[in-house]
């Protein structure tokens, strides 16, 4: 069994002419028919089989019975029927944009409606979104839909973490494309992409915490693994010969104030500039995403794709240099083995001095 987070708009009212005796509810009444996008809703596809596909349960197809199911709000339900209005209508932040709609009729009347994924537009946002309106019922009876793969899975800031904003503090996960954050080097500068992918926490994917006030943050920081955090300090300058470095958040682990922290499930959160910046993440700098050989690799081939699309100067990885220098593991350890006590001063991290 695999659970994956996604997101659709339910529609909690039944759907036109609802009728439990029928196998056969979605048909062209659903044509034209406008859908709120204020019904935006985080869902989990739980797949029983393993297979990448939800199927639902009328015995009117190829799957007369099923396991698979979509968790809402901490309820099961079940797919009663699926059907494919394409050719709708979708406004988003003042652009009308043409795409294809899947319909999933649940087991209470109620629905979910989805665009295609391969018809979401790149910077598009749930919250920028003003209007939907179906296409045309296409006739198909379906007995299986793919498990959405436009829920990006990046690895960066845990979900709830604070950034500093021309607004303010305000958790990660509710930036949007076009927010300005303050960064180290630039000022303000407007987001350009951010995804959001909920993991289990556990092995290569278990957050490091922080806890408050071990590195000047304001309150516990959880980042991935990998994610990077500005080192400054003179013996840095001494051995590296610079003064400021990025150092992976699992090189900083101490086993005390800064550990792993193994979790069911994490939800991370991937942001990205127009260049690689240093943000204000809990009061301390941290990285945005840098699309590096490693970064890439994170990304399945069609977000690649669309990554590369948004900035077509990354084809050439090596040619994107970081905010600042980054310590590979044992540089790190290096540093780290000179003076493990570590003290906070203005916002980055320090090693004490003796």
């Amino acid at each position: 069994m695999i659970e994956t987070d996604s997101w659709a708009w339910h529609v909690t009212t039944p759907w036109p002419g609802f009728d439990p005796t029928d196998q056969s509810n979605l048909d062209a009444g659903g044509n034209s028919m406008s859908v709120d996008p204020a019904t935006y809703t985080e869902i989990t596809w739980r797949d029983a089989e393993g297979d990448d596909m939800i199927a639902d349960t009328d015995t009117d197809d190829a799957s007369t019975s099923s396991n698979d199911r979509v968790i809402i709000n901490g309820v099961e339900h079940s797919i009663r029927e699926i059907g494919g209005y394409p050719g709708g209508t979708m406004v988003a932040n003042g652009v009308t944009y043409t795409v294809n709609f899947s319909v999933w009729l649940l087991d209470d009347g109620t629905y979910l409606v989805r665009i295609r994924d391969e018809h979401i537009p790149p910077d598009l946002h749930y919250k920028k979104v003003e209007s939907l309106t179906l296409g045309t019922f296409d006739n198909v009876e379906y007995s299986h839909s793919l498990v959405s793969t436009r829920d990006e899975p990046f690895l960066c800031f845990v979900a709830g973490t604070l950034i500093h904003t021309f607004d303010g503090l305000i958790p990660v996960e509710d930036l949007l494309p076009g927010d300005l954050v303050l960064t180290a080097d630039n000022g303000f500068r407007p987001l350009r992409w951010s995804a959001s992918r909920r993991v289990a926490g556990r092995g290569p994917a278990a957050p490091v915490l922080i806890t408050a006030g071990t590195l000047g943050n304001s309150r516990d920081l959880r980042l991935s693994q990998q994610h990077r955090i500005l080192v400054s300090d003179w013996r840095a300058e001494l051995l590296f010969g610079t003064f400021e470095v990025l150092v992976a958040a699992l090189h900083l682990v101490n086993g005390q104030s800064i550990r792993l922290a193994p979790s069911a499930s994490v939800k991370y959160v991937h942001l990205l500039f127009d260049k690689h910046e240093l943000i204000f993440s809990e009061g301390i700098l941290t990285e945005s995403f840098h699309p590096d050989t490693y970064g890439l690799s994170l990304l399945d081939q069609p977000t690649r794709d669309e990554v590369l699309s948004l900035f077509p100067d990354l084809g050439d990885v090596r040619a994107s240099s970081t905010a600042r220098p980054c310590l590979r593991g044992w540089e790190a350890r290096s540093l780290a083995q000179i003076n493990r006590s570590m003290h906070a001063d203005r916002g980055q991290i320090v090693l004490a001095r003796q």
